[in-house]
């Protein structure tokens, strides 16, 4: 993992943030860091937060763990880690975990921060839970504190959100505090059936001091049919990663993800779906791709919204590629209803061949006020050599 300062004052360079100490050795490893930023942690001082998973490769035992480092000056020292779950037996904390913060100011849940991420049974996928934990006090003390700490975490207790073959969870939290986590629930035959794409929202507690949070009955957003096998041409893992986040403009749940017009297809198409908080519905069907190209996949997307409530929606695209095989970043700015503004442009002219197994497939955009003008930045993985790289474009 590495990180870079997102003030532009102060750039600091890649540094690798340190691992938790039960993941010392040499079968260790750590990935997939999902970054969110809170304005509201009592010093009113900007701060980065990332949650990342970390488990053994060649550990009997499976022992995994999910993660939470926080920034101070600027992104200059980082501080953590702080464990949020692990777990030592047949089931791991694999794939992303995501992480945001509470901007409700209007509501009592300002700046709590809420971690969401997967449990596995490595014997049966079926059994899989989305988990998610509170953190009602600051994370960490950034050097307020003296003799005494009082910034010592306090972390509801873990609230499972799905049971099932699940995957994938994101999280994001509204204007009136209330929690919503969005998830993959596979199909048992993803070859013949499709998939879903459901949402669950939580209660918004009268008093956030003693109460949890909990989740009604998951809604459906969307079916989703899988590429078959779960590879993109040719024959490399790429599942669908969906990206959601909350429009505080627009007042919207907005998603997008990868797929194929029928279960078991070979071309995958972006999708695009949005919801009003209030009173708002899904699609809950087989809709039709925001983008697609013939005989083209356009695959990995990511989103996030701008000041006007419209929002850059980003991929990887192989509309260049005679061969169906080279990719490069595409991105497009669309309102929150599915809108076309500014249609398809490439944001780079690195093509990329993916190598043998791995093709890319984490992509993050976010929307950033600079000292010089707010815009967004795009993150991607590019394969213009081997191994990959990750590369970040500034949009305006």
């Amino acid at each position: 993992m590495t990180n870079y300062s997102t003030d532009r004052v102060n750039y600091s360079a890649p540094a690798q943030l340190p691992s938790p100490l039960a993941y010392l050795d040499q079968g260790s490893f750590m990935g997939d860091p999902s970054l969110t930023v809170t304005l509201t942690d009592g010093t009113y001082t900007p701060r980065i937060y990332v949650s990342t998973t970390a488990g053994h490769s060649n550990s009997p035992s499976g022992q995994s763990g999910v993660y939470v480092y926080g920034t101070a000056n600027g992104g200059q020292t980082w501080e953590g880690p702080i464990e949020v779950a692990v777990n030592g037996d047949a089931n791991v904390y694999f794939d992303q975990s995501t992480m945001t913060t509470s901007w409700a100011t209007n509501s009592n849940t300002a700046g709590m921060k809420f971690t969401a991420y997967v449990l596995y049974n490595l014997y049966d996928r079926n059994q899989g839970e989305i988990r998610i934990r509170r953190s009602r006090s600051p994370i960490f003390c950034f050097g307020r504190c003296h003799a005494v700490c009082p910034c010592v975490p306090s972390f509801d207790a873990e609230v499972t959100v799905a049971t099932g073959n699940v995957a994938s969870p994101q999280v994001a939290v509204d204007a009136t505090g209330a929690v919503h986590v969005t998830y993959v629930r596979y199909a048992l035959n993803v070859t013949t059936d499709p998939s879903t794409i459901e949402e669950a929202v939580s209660n918004v507690p009268a008093d956030p001091s003693t109460e949890n949070i909990s989740f009604g009955s998951p809604m459906l957003v969307a079916y989703l049919c899988t590429v078959s096998g779960n590879h993109i041409y040719p024959s490399m893992p790429a599942f669908t990663v969906p990206r959601m986040r909350y429009d505080a403009v627009a007042d919207k749940i907005c998603m997008t993800w990868h797929g194929t017009d029928v279960p078991g297809g070979t071309i995958t198409q972006v999708y695009f779906a949005s919801r009003p908080v209030v009173n708002g519905s899904w699609p809950g069907s087989l809709i039709a791709p925001i983008f697609s190209v013939v005989g083209r996949d356009l695959f990995m997307p990511a989103l996030d919204a701008d000041e006007s409530g419209n929002i850059l929606l980003g991929w990887y695209d192989r509309r260049d590629s005679g061969s169906n095989l080279e990719y490069r970043p595409y991105a497009a700015y669309i309102s929150t209803s599915g809108g076309i503004i500014l249609g398809p442009t490439a944001i780079s002219s690195i093509s990329s061949v993916p190598s043998s197994y791995f093709i890319g497939d984490y992509h993050e955009i976010w929307r950033h006020n600079y000292h010089d003008g707010a815009r967004w930045n795009d993150a991607w993985i590019a394969h213009p050599g081997f191994p990959g790289e990750v590369y970040v474009t500034d949009i305006r």
